[in-house]
């Protein structure tokens, strides 16, 4: 999210500390990338280009979690997705 908020592709309509007080009333957490992640993300074939929303996969992936997101590309690979 910093990175594309750094670079105009993400307009979140609040400042980004506002982002901590979200996670922490919801109860979310951010999630850290560890070594089942990128042992997923080494089997990869090259269907989506995005490092961040590749390592997003493989998290979703080593933990059982869903993915909310329109972007298709993240069907070619054997995660669940929620909206579209």
């Amino acid at each position: 999210m910093t990175i594309k908020i750094s670079l105009g592709k993400l307009d979140l309509g609040f400042g980004f500390e506002e982002i901590y007080k979200i996670l922490i009333n919801n109860d979310m957490n951010i999630l850290p990338i560890n070594f089942p992640h990128l042992s997923i993300l080494l089997e990869f074939e090259y269907f989506h280009r995005d490092p961040f929303d590749r390592i997003i996969i493989a998290q979703a992936i080593a933990d059982n979690l869903n993915i909310n997101t329109a972007d298709a590309n993240f069907d070619r690979y054997k995660v669940k997705t929620i909206w579209h």
